[in-house]
């Protein structure tokens, strides 16, 4: 499995089209590389789960004079329905995009790759062997022929 930063992963389209879910996996993964597998693990949390943020939370006091308490919160939403359908849209595209790609190559034919590309027809005659026709040529010289004085 590859290593990927969170660019990468971007440009993968292993992360959801939302800035939320985006910017809650970017602070997870900070400036490391991280597997495939991650990436796939954030994704597939975010949709189970929801986002995970941070909010400040202000308490009050009902004692008169006295300051408010401010502390920091994390708190998980749960994803709408417009997020949940762009992340469809997105891996269907995906799909549609390396089944276009892959149907695009050309097919390659028997005799196009290696040994048999490189080497050089040979003109036949008769049988396929590209051997002279028995008794043409003779064991003492070309010229004469078996028979023939």
């Amino acid at each position: 499995m590859a290593a990927l930063d969170f660019n990468m992963a971007l440009a993968r389209g292993l992360l959801g089209p939302d800035a939320a879910m985006q910017n809650e996996v970017k602070k997870l993964s900070g400036s490391d590389f991280k597997s495939e597998a991650w990436w796939n693990e954030q994704l597939d949390r975010q949709i189970n789960k929801g986002i995970k943020s941070t909010e400040k939370q202000v308490f009050s006091s009902p004692i008169p004079n006295t300051r408010s308490v401010e502390r920091m919160v994390e708190v998980t939403k749960p994803l709408t329905v417009g997020q949940l359908k762009a992340i469809q849209e997105q891996f269907t595209k995906q799909s549609a995009d390396i089944k276009n790609k892959s149907s695009q190559k050309p097919k390659r034919k028997r005799g196009e790759i290696g040994l048999l590309s490189k080497a050089s027809p040979v003109e036949v005659k008769g049988l396929a062997t590209a051997l002279p026709d028995l008794g043409v040529n003779s064991i003492l010289s070309d010229a004469s022929a078996l028979g023939v004085k």
